[in-house]
């Protein structure tokens, strides 16, 4: 058998530059989408209220 050996590595900060490029297109039709479910989802809470009925019993 071999030996083992451990490693112990000290924890350092790490800067990296980076470039994002982003399709403008696609990125602006997944804001619409995401707006559009948004309009769904307040139209829909909106209606709640209306689906309540409130009858006084005896």
């Amino acid at each position: 058998m071999g030996k083992e050996r451990i490693f112990k590595m000290k924890e350092k900060e790490l800067t990296v530059k980076v470039k994002l490029e982003i399709d403008d297109k696609e990125f602006q039709e997944k804001v619409d989408y995401i707006n559009t479910l948004l309009r769904r989802i307040q139209h829909a809470v909106e209606e709640i209220p209306k689906l309540i009925k409130i009858t006084q019993q005896d």
